[in-house]
């Protein structure tokens, strides 16, 4: 479960409840969208941030379509383990696949 305050987002394992993992934040958040293996922070400053669930930055998206115009919401993005997938609210035929790579685990390999 993933839990977002205005300071702190808080990344909680359902048989630990007791210890979240906590990821500090400098932006308010929009919406989460969230996938197996991963979460989304949605900013309006920022853009998309990819967490892992144990706190990790995985990638900084810069959306091309304006997210402070207030039309971008939880209907124009897909998350999946690999893949993140917008919609421009803007133009409905517009749309992007960008791929997700978690480099530390990459580079392990």
């Amino acid at each position: 479960a993933v839990v977002c305050s205005p300071r702190q987002c808080y990344v909680y394992d359902l048989y630990h409840l007791n210890n979240p993992i906590t990821v500090d934040l400098k932006f308010i958040v929009s919406f989460v969208a969230m996938s197996a293996t991963n979460f989304a922070l949605v900013t309006r400053t920022q853009g998309v941030l990819i967490y892992s669930y144990d706190g990790r930055n995985l990638s900084l998206i810069d959306v091309n379509c304006t997210l402070s115009s207030g039309g971008f919401s939880r209907n124009h993005i897909s998350l999946s383990n690999d893949y993140v997938a917008f919609v421009d609210p803007q133009d409905k035929t517009v749309s992007s696949l960008i791929i997700v790579v978690d480099l530390m685990a990459t580079l392990q390999e």
